[in-house]
């Protein structure tokens, strides 16, 4: 969908300042209510792919925020409330 298509359309909704939840709502609004734009013919080999990287980059967040929670209870150890 074209940018100027999601600008215009994100103005009719309600909110404080430009997000990305509130560009996906645009985006998602706007898919379903017009019936004119393509569908998209995406590879299997390239939904796997991607699949696989976000389950990684899923991996690496719960285990950077172990890290942190881990560094937390250590330091509250030595410095409690």
């Amino acid at each position: 969908m074209p940018g100027r298509t999601v600008n215009q359309m994100s103005t009719a909704y309600a909110g404080e300042a430009k997000t990305d939840a509130r560009d996906t709502n645009a985006i998602a609004e706007t898919a379903r209510h017009r019936g004119d734009l393509t569908p998209v013919d995406v590879p299997a080999t390239l939904v796997t792919e991607l699949r696989l990287r976000v389950t990684h980059r899923t991996d690496l967040v719960t285990d950077r925020v172990g890290c942190f929670t881990q560094a937390a209870d250590v330091l509250s150890g030595y410095f409690p409330r």
